[in-house]
Protein backbone atom coordinates (compact mmCIF):
# COMPACT_ATOMS: atom_id res chain seq x y z
CA UNK A 1 0.00 0.00 0.00
CA UNK A 2 1.97 3.97 -0.77
CA UNK A 3 1.40 6.34 1.01
CA UNK A 4 -1.04 9.35 0.53
CA UNK A 5 1.71 11.17 -1.17
CA UNK A 6 2.87 8.08 -3.33
CA UNK A 7 -0.64 7.75 -4.56
CA UNK A 8 -1.39 11.37 -5.31
CA UNK A 9 1.76 11.14 -7.78
CA UNK A 10 0.85 7.67 -9.30
CA UNK A 11 -2.44 8.58 -9.98
CA UNK A 12 -1.15 12.02 -11.51
CA UNK A 13 1.66 10.85 -13.28
CA UNK A 14 -1.27 7.87 -14.69
CA UNK A 15 -3.25 10.65 -15.95
CA UNK A 16 -0.54 12.44 -17.56
CA UNK A 17 0.68 9.84 -19.59
CA UNK A 18 -2.49 8.47 -20.59
CA UNK A 19 -3.72 12.12 -21.94
CA UNK A 20 -0.13 13.22 -23.84
CA UNK A 21 1.37 9.22 -24.51
CA UNK A 22 4.88 11.15 -23.43
CA UNK A 23 6.91 10.73 -20.37
CA UNK A 24 5.87 12.62 -17.00
CA UNK A 25 8.60 14.98 -15.09
CA UNK A 26 8.70 16.45 -11.85
CA UNK A 27 7.78 20.05 -12.72
CA UNK A 28 4.86 18.75 -15.30
CA UNK A 29 3.50 17.76 -12.13
CA UNK A 30 4.04 20.80 -10.15
CA UNK A 31 2.48 22.56 -12.43
CA UNK A 32 -0.46 21.04 -13.77
CA UNK A 33 -1.80 19.15 -10.66
CA UNK A 34 -0.81 22.47 -7.97
CA UNK A 35 1.54 19.58 -5.79
CA UNK A 36 2.67 21.75 -3.27
CA UNK A 37 6.29 19.92 -3.10
CA UNK A 38 9.50 21.25 -5.25
CA UNK A 39 10.23 19.05 -8.21
CA UNK A 40 13.15 17.79 -6.45
CA UNK A 41 10.80 16.01 -3.84
CA UNK A 42 8.48 15.00 -6.53
CA UNK A 43 11.50 13.50 -8.17
CA UNK A 44 12.71 11.57 -5.31
CA UNK A 45 9.25 10.37 -4.67
CA UNK A 46 8.82 9.03 -7.87
CA UNK A 47 11.83 7.32 -7.79
CA UNK A 48 10.77 5.87 -4.81
CA UNK A 49 8.11 4.30 -7.06
CA UNK A 50 10.42 3.59 -9.61
CA UNK A 51 12.04 1.36 -7.05
CA UNK A 52 8.68 -0.26 -6.01
CA UNK A 53 7.30 -0.53 -9.68
CA UNK A 54 5.11 1.02 -9.66
CA UNK A 55 6.67 3.60 -12.31
CA UNK A 56 9.32 2.49 -15.39
CA UNK A 57 11.78 5.50 -16.74
CA UNK A 58 12.83 4.55 -20.21
CA UNK A 59 15.52 6.54 -20.10
CA UNK A 60 18.32 8.21 -17.75
CA UNK A 61 17.08 11.81 -18.37
CA UNK A 62 13.34 11.00 -19.63
CA UNK A 63 10.20 11.42 -17.24
CA UNK A 64 8.46 8.52 -15.80
CA UNK A 65 5.84 6.37 -17.08
CA UNK A 66 3.28 4.10 -15.40
CA UNK A 67 4.46 0.09 -14.95
CA UNK A 68 1.83 -2.79 -15.28
CA UNK A 69 1.50 -2.87 -11.60
CA UNK A 70 1.21 0.95 -11.34
CA UNK A 71 -1.72 0.44 -13.53
CA UNK A 72 -3.21 -2.19 -11.51
CA UNK A 73 -3.02 -0.18 -8.88
CA UNK A 74 -4.27 2.63 -10.29
CA UNK A 75 -7.46 0.45 -12.02
CA UNK A 76 -7.72 -1.20 -8.05
CA UNK A 77 -7.68 2.38 -6.11
CA UNK A 78 -8.96 5.05 -8.59
CA UNK A 79 -11.19 3.87 -10.72
CA UNK A 80 -14.86 3.21 -9.31
CA UNK A 81 -17.52 1.20 -11.07
CA UNK A 82 -20.99 1.31 -10.93
CA UNK A 83 -23.51 -1.66 -10.67
CA UNK A 84 -23.28 -1.99 -15.04
CA UNK A 85 -20.17 -1.78 -15.27
CA UNK A 86 -19.81 -5.04 -12.70
CA UNK A 87 -22.31 -7.14 -14.57
CA UNK A 88 -19.66 -6.15 -17.54
CA UNK A 89 -16.97 -7.33 -15.54
CA UNK A 90 -18.60 -10.08 -14.83
CA UNK A 91 -19.57 -11.40 -17.71
CA UNK A 92 -16.12 -10.67 -19.35
CA UNK A 93 -14.74 -13.05 -16.66
CA UNK A 94 -17.13 -15.66 -17.46
CA UNK A 95 -15.89 -15.51 -21.03
CA UNK A 96 -11.89 -15.66 -19.79
CA UNK A 97 -12.75 -18.16 -17.39
CA UNK A 98 -14.28 -20.69 -20.44
CA UNK A 99 -11.39 -19.86 -22.57
CA UNK A 100 -9.58 -22.91 -24.06
CA UNK A 101 -7.86 -21.45 -27.05
CA UNK A 102 -5.88 -17.93 -27.31
CA UNK A 103 -6.80 -16.20 -30.56
CA UNK A 104 -10.85 -17.47 -29.71
CA UNK A 105 -10.30 -15.54 -26.25
CA UNK A 106 -9.08 -12.71 -28.03
CA UNK A 107 -11.58 -12.73 -30.80
CA UNK A 108 -14.42 -12.94 -28.53
CA UNK A 109 -13.17 -10.00 -26.26
CA UNK A 110 -12.70 -7.52 -28.73
CA UNK A 111 -15.99 -7.97 -29.91
CA UNK A 112 -17.40 -8.33 -26.38
CA UNK A 113 -15.70 -4.83 -25.24
CA UNK A 114 -16.52 -3.30 -28.40
CA UNK A 115 -20.31 -3.77 -28.04
CA UNK A 116 -20.29 -2.88 -23.99
CA UNK A 117 -18.72 0.32 -24.80
CA UNK A 118 -19.98 1.29 -27.88
CA UNK A 119 -16.13 2.09 -28.93
CA UNK A 120 -13.40 0.46 -31.41
CA UNK A 121 -11.30 -2.67 -29.04
CA UNK A 122 -8.33 -3.67 -29.22
CA UNK A 123 -7.30 -7.04 -27.36
CA UNK A 124 -3.85 -7.96 -27.54
CA UNK A 125 -2.11 -11.59 -26.59
CA UNK A 126 -0.83 -12.22 -23.17
CA UNK A 127 3.10 -11.97 -22.48
CA UNK A 128 4.36 -14.99 -23.24
CA UNK A 129 7.77 -13.93 -22.23
CA UNK A 130 8.14 -16.43 -19.20
CA UNK A 131 5.86 -19.63 -20.77
CA UNK A 132 7.05 -23.18 -21.31
CA UNK A 133 5.79 -25.30 -23.88
CA UNK A 134 3.81 -28.44 -22.08
CA UNK A 135 2.52 -30.08 -25.77
CA UNK A 136 3.47 -30.31 -29.19
CA UNK A 137 1.80 -32.42 -31.49
CA UNK A 138 1.32 -32.81 -34.89
CA UNK A 139 -1.85 -34.15 -35.55
CA UNK A 140 -2.95 -35.75 -39.25
CA UNK A 141 -6.16 -34.26 -40.91
CA UNK A 142 -5.10 -35.81 -44.60
CA UNK A 143 -2.38 -37.39 -46.41
CA UNK A 144 -1.23 -33.88 -47.10
CA UNK A 145 -2.49 -31.94 -44.39
CA UNK A 146 -1.85 -32.12 -40.52
CA UNK A 147 -2.25 -29.71 -37.63
CA UNK A 148 0.48 -28.52 -35.09
CA UNK A 149 -1.15 -28.13 -32.01
CA UNK A 150 0.83 -26.39 -29.01
CA UNK A 151 -0.22 -25.85 -25.61
CA UNK A 152 1.77 -23.87 -22.75
CA UNK A 153 2.21 -24.55 -19.07
CA UNK A 154 0.24 -21.26 -18.74
CA UNK A 155 -3.04 -22.99 -20.53
CA UNK A 156 -2.58 -21.12 -23.71
CA UNK A 157 -3.64 -23.30 -26.64
CA UNK A 158 -2.23 -22.55 -30.29
CA UNK A 159 -2.78 -24.23 -33.46
CA UNK A 160 -1.92 -24.32 -37.17
CA UNK A 161 -3.26 -26.19 -40.12
CA UNK A 162 -0.25 -26.97 -42.43
CA UNK A 163 0.36 -28.14 -45.99
CA UNK A 164 2.82 -30.83 -46.13
CA UNK A 165 4.88 -30.89 -48.95
CA UNK A 166 4.37 -35.12 -49.42
CA UNK A 167 1.99 -37.09 -47.94
CA UNK A 168 2.79 -38.44 -44.85
CA UNK A 169 1.77 -41.48 -43.01
CA UNK A 170 0.33 -42.52 -39.51
CA UNK A 171 3.69 -43.90 -38.28
CA UNK A 172 5.84 -40.82 -39.82
CA UNK A 173 3.42 -38.74 -37.69
CA UNK A 174 3.93 -40.92 -34.66
CA UNK A 175 7.63 -40.63 -34.75
CA UNK A 176 7.28 -36.34 -35.61
CA UNK A 177 4.89 -36.76 -32.07
CA UNK A 178 7.71 -38.90 -30.31
CA UNK A 179 10.61 -36.79 -31.38
CA UNK A 180 8.55 -33.76 -30.32
CA UNK A 181 7.48 -35.21 -26.94
CA UNK A 182 11.31 -35.71 -25.98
Amino acid sequence: MLDDRKERILRAVVDDYVASGEPVGSRALVRNHGFALSPATIRNEMADLVDSGYLEQPHASAGRIPSDKGYRYYVDHFVRTDPAERTVRRVAQRILADARETTATIRTTARFLSEASRFLALVTRPQTENCRIETLRVVPVREDRALLVLVTDDGQVEHRLVELEAPVGRRELDEVNRVLAE
